[in-house]
């Protein structure tokens, strides 16, 4: 997932929560949702980081949007345990994200 910082913003670097085991990582002038190397990563991990940055997204606080892959989304749901959700071949992004949480009543 690409992270998307707003204007004004220079670095965002770090993870959101500890207890999803993913962080926001920089490469070269661009910052990349990764998976960290050490420590338990819950099952659910994945996606609450998505949940929480397309949350940060929607406040345009430090990040203006997110790219999530379909598959790396689809990845996140079935490690969570929602393998009953269809999502289509396509690029989310925060607001899209969003209103999957909402429609699929996501945590």
């Amino acid at each position: 997932m690409e992270v998307i910082l707003g204007k004004g913003v220079s670095s965002f670097t770090g993870s959101l929560n500890k207890a999803h085991g993913y962080a926001v990582q920089q490469r070269g002038n661009r910052f990349y949702g990764v998976r960290n190397t050490r420590g338990i990563v819950p099952p659910d991990g994945h996606l609450k980081f998505i949940l929480g940055c397309a949350e940060i997204a929607q406040l345009r606080m430090y990040i203006a949007d997110i790219r999530v892959p379909a598959d790396e989304l689809r990845d996140a749901l079935d490690e969570a345990g929602r393998q009953d959700v269809k999502l289509a071949n396509e690029e989310y992004n925060a607001n899209t994200v969003e209103h999957l949480r909402v429609l699929w009543k996501l945590r």
